[in-house]
């Protein structure tokens, strides 16, 4: 919808997903790009379609990814955020798993539990939660992410009020760490 991969990894965006989509003739790989990192290809997201969620959930989408799966040994799918338009939930189904990416100290709570909600409701299997601009100070990264989830979870778990949601399940385990 806003598509950056192929900014971040300078190369073009006239092909990619969209057309690999659109065009079921020519193979998957004629959509993929290499990059300058060795044993890294990009599909770019390929001209934005006026219709990406339709794309997403339709039978070409499901062949695609059963494609790359032939041909790579992992794949990684980059959404939009799961609360703003239905695409990561319709991938979410259609691939091994999901990762919530959280923005340290933008992330509302509340938030990352509707997305984890959004995306439980299609079945998904969320692998857990990344944290984006997270910085680890001085402190090292243990001392300052044990500081951080102390005073993150003691905050907003802790907290008996009826209006706010219990931490998900599979993200429960964090709290005691």
């Amino acid at each position: 919808r806003r598509p950056v991969q192929h900014k971040i990894f300078e190369v073009t965006n006239n092909r990619g997903l969209t057309t690999a989509i659109l065009d079921n003739q020519s193979d998957i790989i004629n959509h993929i790009q290499q990059t300058k990192i060795s044993n890294l290809s990009l599909m770019s997201s390929g001209p934005v379609p006026p219709n990406p969620a339709e794309l997403l959930n339709s039978h070409r989408m499901s062949q695609v990814i059963e494609a790359l799966g032939n041909e790579f040994d992992l794949m990684l799918f980059d959404t939009p955020p799961a609360l703003t338009v239905a695409d990561a939930s319709i991938l979410a189904n259609q691939v091994d798993g999901a990762a919530i990416v959280v923005e340290v100290g933008k992330t509302k709570f509340a938030a990352l539990d509707q997305a984890s909600n959004v995306l439980h409701q299609t079945n998904a299997h969320i692998f857990g939660v990344i944290l984006n601009r997270f910085k680890t100070g001085r402190l090292g990264y243990y001392q300052n992410y044990y500081y951080y989830s102390k005073n993150y979870y003691a905050h907003d778990v802790s907290k008996k009020s009826n209006n706010r949601s219990k931490l998900p399940t599979w993200l429960s385990g964090l709290s005691k760490r």
